[in-house]
């Protein structure tokens, strides 16, 4: 007959079994930490600041460090990211106190690793705003590498002076949280200007403006499109309101991101499918003339 044992002893023998487990696990966590956390900084997403990157050079310029593949030559346009820094403050009226780390991938593999929530992007801004990675696919299209990183330092000068929350909140209203990196950017590579306009004239185009790249459930748009109608639409506003007044919009949208639509409506006047319809109606009226 087995002899019932005291509670106290069996409470100190379940104790002593979760300790086991838990020193175990911490064990294990130890372990991987000391394998992956090198691997992340050499060849993963810390790889920013990795006292060593293989297989990389740097280029030290007075607010950001550039680092590209050996042995490849680097385009001119990194050469000129003080300057498109100086330009997005005075654009945005934001400064970026941080110095910038941008990274030239030299292939999908290492833009994989070193931002891994980027798919099929021409160019990446981590959320702290302090590193930007461009895809090899910038190079291998012809596109300007001028115009995606101008597109980068935009959405980096936001980062840097909004929070975490604030720009997630933010990123729910795409054509206000792209449309202002793709306006400041000049950039011609989503779609002709002629192409887009022809388009436009037989299209609605509100449900781009309700579009929420973040969303579980977001309907297909054409992406290109998308994002010169985005940069029109701000060109837009800038040519019949003023830039000052759009400026006055943005930064009260980034101090209260989750009312963005009310601040819209309370700076302008008009609800913003109001503004779409305005801006639809001038581009088939053929009044409106683009600045890019």
């Amino acid at each position: 007959m087995r002899t019932q044992q005291p509670p106290a002893l069996l409470l100190f023998r379940v104790k002593l079994k979760s300790m086991r487990w838990v020193r175990r696990l911490s064990w294990f966590v130890f372990v991987m930490a000391l394998f992956i956390t090198p691997w992340a900084f050499a060849y993963g997403p810390l790889f920013p600041w990795s006292a060593v990157k293989p297989g990389y050079t740097s280029l030290s310029l007075r607010r950001a460090d550039v680092y590209y593949p050996k042995g490849r030559a680097l385009d001119p346009a990194y050469l000129q990211i003080d300057r498109y820094l100086s330009e997005a403050e005075a654009f945005h009226h934001l400064s970026a106190p941080h110095r910038l780390r941008v990274i030239a991938c030299a292939n999908y593999g290492d833009f994989d690793r070193f931002s891994p929530l980027t798919t099929g992007a021409g160019a990446a801004t981590l959320e702290t705003g302090t590193a930007i990675y461009v895809s090899p696919k910038v190079g291998e299209r012809g596109l300007d590498h001028g115009e995606f990183l101008r597109h980068e330092i935009s959405h980096a000068i936001v980062s840097q002076n909004i929070s975490f929350w604030r720009q997630w909140t933010l990123r729910h209203y795409t054509w206000l949280y792209e449309g202002v990196p793709v306006w400041f950017g000049r950039q011609r590579a989503y779609m002709p200007q002629e192409q887009f306009l022809a388009r436009a004239k037989a299209m609605d185009l509100q449900p781009l403006f309700e579009f929420d790249a973040h969303a579980t459930n977001r309907p297909q748009v054409d992406m290109r499109l998308a994002y010169v109608a985005w940069r029109d639409f701000l060109d837009y506003l800038a040519q019949h309101r003023g830039k000052d007044t759009f400026d006055v919009f943005f930064h009260k949208a980034l101090d209260s991101p989750s009312d963005t639509l009310g601040v819209f409506e309370q700076v302008y006047g008009r609800k913003l499918p109001d503004m779409v319809k305005q801006f639809e109606s001038a581009i088939r009226n053929a009044t409106y003339r683009p600045v890019v």
